[in-house]
């Protein structure tokens, strides 16, 4: 009943145009309508009583503890330049590589986004590996009345080269839904 609950709460909240595909642990998962160059934005809102927003803040902030965090990305190294060079795999392609910038913003009422995008900052490519063609995501960290975190996470992403249609839509369900449970789950191991 509460799960139910929860979940009419958060599909309330899916902008327009976004409808619900899949719910797993605590989470619901959405896909948007497809954009003009046919990239599909995928977004999950979850609710996490266990944590605050400082916990969360505490290691998602840091771009250098991505590969650490998320089993997707082998590679997140500082730049002088302050971006971050990754590299992420996905089961059944090339590993894909780019340079991402990292910005942290407050949120009205409290909490904080994370802005992780792709730049155009030159770099040579690793033997074997594809750049990727775009990569926005961002996430909203904000307090949940009573305690705990409301988690939102966003997805537009292009993997570049080529990349079957059925990859593609297996990583806009179980690559996103492992992505944030990879999150909540370092968060549980450093509380």
């Amino acid at each position: 009943m509460i799960t139910a609950l929860l979940l009419a709460t958060t599909a309330l909240a899916a902008p327009d145009g976004y409808k619900p595909t899949k719910d797993f642990d605590d989470c619901q998962l959405y896909a948007g309508p497809k954009m003009s160059d046919g990239v599909q934005p995928v977004m999950a809102e979850c609710s996490w009583p266990e944590f605050t927003v400082e916990q969360a803040e505490k290691q998602l902030v840091q771009g250098e503890l991505h590969d650490d965090i998320f089993r997707s990305v082998t590679r997140s190294d500082k730049l002088p330049s302050g971006n971050y060079r990754q590299t992420h795999q996905a089961s059944g392609i090339s590993d894909r590589e780019l340079i991402v910038s990292i910005t942290r913003s407050d949120l009205p009422g409290g909490g904080f986004k994370l802005l992780i995008k792709d730049q155009d900052e030159p770099f040579d490519l690793t033997e074997g590996n594809v750049k990727t063609a775009r990569d926005i995501t961002w996430w909203e960290i904000r307090p949940r009345e009573g305690g705990g975190i409301d988690v939102t996470y966003y997805m537009e992403y292009d993997p570049g080269g080529r990349v079957p249609d059925f990859i593609v839509r297996s990583f806009q369900t179980g690559g996103v839904r492992d992505v944030v449970n990879d999150l909540r789950a370092w968060l549980k191991r450093h509380k």
